[in-house]
């Protein structure tokens, strides 16, 4: 009876722990100049002092598809700014690199009605020689492109 006992517990485990996909979302500088990536994020919970969650990352863009997370060079401090009264993050870009902004559990590409409430991305504001980009709200998410957990969006020479 206990042999019984314990492989239905193993199955009742099994049946509840789905695998988790987390897919991330980047910031590409296509042009030939240097450019200015703003994002504001939500708060965690309301009324909290504002964190930041995700630490900015990058990587050159031709290594975008082919390299583990675990090869991207997390930003120091001095790297980037946070203003944490406004919640602003900024990064410069350079030509032909990415720029890891965030992730979202389980995100295929298509919205649903909660998708954006959970998407930490409140603003994004882009800033180089060729335009600038500016996306709020829900476009922040509907803005990128992609699959197999990695979505970018990419600032083009004449935006």
């Amino acid at each position: 009876m206990n042999r019984i006992s314990f492989l239905l517990l193993i199955l009742f485990v099994l049946t509840f722990s789905g695998c988790t996909m987390f897919t991330g979302f980047y910031i590409v500088n296509e042009s030939a100049q240097p450019i200015t990536v703003e994002y504001k994020v939500k708060y965690v919970t309301p009324n909290t002092t504002p964190m930041l969650r995700d630490i900015p990352a990058k990587i050159a863009a031709s290594d975008l598809d082919k390299s583990p997370r675990e090869n991207w060079k997390q930003l120091t401090p001095d790297q980037y700014q946070f203003n944490q009264e406004n919640r602003t993050i900024a990064v410069t870009v350079m030509p032909n690199e990415a720029l890891f902004i965030t992730e979202l559990d389980g995100y295929d590409g298509n919205i649903k009605s909660n998708t954006t409430k959970y998407f930490y991305i409140e603003e994004i504001n882009i800033k180089g020689t060729e335009g600038e980009i500016k996306l709020t709200g829900a476009q922040t998410l509907t803005a990128f492109s992609g699959s197999s957990g990695k979505f970018t969006l990419n600032y083009l020479a004449n935006n």
